[in-house]
């Protein structure tokens, strides 16, 4: 049994170590208006924070792929030219709200986050929840 924990604890400890480029940013969503009216109008507000040593490269492919259960977006994919703020980086995206009940909003985010010495290719998914009215 000890042993059995204890390789679960080195998986663990190599699962992190195996993306420590994850330790370089932070990749949020949040949606606005709460609740949204069933067949109205919302943003899905995505934001890329680089830590104080990194950036996200504007030399390399970035993309945020857009998709929805419950509601549309207006858009499928986002480039970054489309962020409305450079830092932290930030998009905004409209969705039209569909029936009443409940939404799941999708991004799928893929840039390379970078310091000094390297560029680190990144793919990250996030999701949000909404109720809609």
């Amino acid at each position: 049994m000890a042993n059995l924990s204890i390789r679960g604890l080195v998986l663990a400890a190599v699962v992190s170590a195996a993306d420590p480029a994850s330790l370089l940013y932070s990749l949020t969503a949040e949606s606005s208006p709460d609740p949204v009216e069933a067949h109205g109008r919302g943003q899905l507000h995505i934001y890329l924070t680089p830590s104080a040593s990194a950036h996200v490269s504007k030399d390399t492919p970035f993309k945020i792929d857009l998709s929805a259960q419950g509601a549309h977006f207006e858009k499928e994919h986002l480039r970054r030219v489309d962020a409305i703020a450079d830092s932290p980086l930030h998009f905004r995206a409209d969705f039209i709200a569909g029936d009443r009940g409940k939404a799941q909003l999708s991004a799928k985010a893929t840039f390379f986050i970078c310091t000094e010495k390297l560029c680190i290719r990144q793919q990250k998914q996030l999701s949000v929840d909404k109720i809609i009215q």
